[in-house]
């Protein structure tokens, strides 16, 4: 059963090769062929990175993006500068919460983007650490602030929802002072 679009399209911004799919379906576009053969074409050629089983082997490519060598089936070493547990390492995160927030797990991965060895035990979840990989591969960092970081942002009414609950600094006796005030006044206009 063929992959859904938007599920082809996820694929291809994990493993950094969305913008190389774009470019050759739209080369074969305009060599002539028709949209639907172009794009057929192109995914054939992608194939190798249209993995659902992200557990399993497409795990390695959340922190190695790259293709693995013809013939061989093994991935290059990366040569960046990400120095993070192997990807079979199990590293442990005490306190993880029970239910994980994939805006925690992408703001944690932001703030740790610059640093070469975070602090893995303040990571919200394994997640978390997996996206800090991905992210820190050289040609997923653009994508990462495109597709993940800037879609995480709150909204401006969502933001103003959340500032509407901010705690402002006054003290709760002085708010409450403020609406027995209120009362009163009410209930003095009131008569």
């Amino acid at each position: 059963m063929p992959l859904p679009r938007s599920k082809v399209r996820e694929l291809l911004v994990v493993a950094g090769k969305w913008r190389e799919f774009q470019h050759r379906r739209d080369t074969l576009k305009a060599e002539g062929y028709s949209a639907a053969q172009a794009y057929q074409a192109a995914l054939a050629e992608f194939d190798e990175y249209l993995t659902e089983d992200i557990a399993g082997a497409g795990a390695d490519r959340l922190s190695d993006p790259s293709p693995p060598i013809a013939g061989t089936g093994q991935r290059p070493r990366s040569a960046g500068p990400v120095s993070a547990p192997a990807p079979d390492e199990q590293v442990n995160l005490p306190g993880i919460r029970a239910r994980v927030n994939f805006r925690d797990d992408v703001f944690w991965a932001y703030q740790c983007l610059e640093e070469a060895n975070p602090d893995f035990d303040t990571a919200p979840s394994n997640g978390a650490i997996a996206l800090w990989r991905w992210a820190r591969a050289a040609a997923n960092t653009s994508d990462f602030f495109k597709y993940i970081l800037s879609k995480t942002l709150p909204t401006r009414s969502e933001q103003e929802a959340e500032d509407r609950f901010k705690d402002d600094g006054r003290s709760l006796d002085r708010l409450l002072g403020e609406v027995a005030e209120a009362s009163a006044r009410a209930a003095g206009a009131a008569r």
